[in-house]
């Protein structure tokens, strides 16, 4: 089972990775807010999937801190920790080929990580 800082930075590469990013108005809208696409991590926080794996009842910059530590060798995302806000690494292309056998499931109990679902 993956530790925490991957469970972390696989979401977050989820969040930010084609296939979602093509079908996440919501994120999309939020990084248009921002010249270079950057998302505060205050708003991530607002995902209960990201905010149940690092911890309800850790304070926010507490959080905070957690997430943008967990991003370190990402390739999806660059973390920004003086912005306190995440980005992709790469534009994201004009358009995405979706394997025929990729499943969107939605919603699905916080309860199960990213190690559950693939298993």
């Amino acid at each position: 089972m993956a530790d925490l800082a991957t469970k972390i930075r696989n979401q977050i590469d989820f969040y930010f990775g084609d296939v979602n990013l093509t079908r996440d108005q919501f994120l999309r809208q939020k990084m248009s807010e921002s010249a270079d696409g950057t998302v505060p991590v205050s708003v991530l926080l607002t995902f209960k999937r990201l905010r149940t794996l690092v911890g309800e009842s850790l304070p926010e910059d507490e959080a905070t801190t957690k997430i943008l530590d967990a991003l370190a060798g990402s390739t999806v995302v660059v973390a920004d920790k003086e912005a306190k806000g995440i980005r992709r690494a790469t534009a994201l292309p004009e358009s995405v080929v979706i394997d025929p056998a990729t499943a969107y499931v939605k919603p699905v109990d916080v309860k199960y990580d990213l190690d559950q679902l693939k298993e």
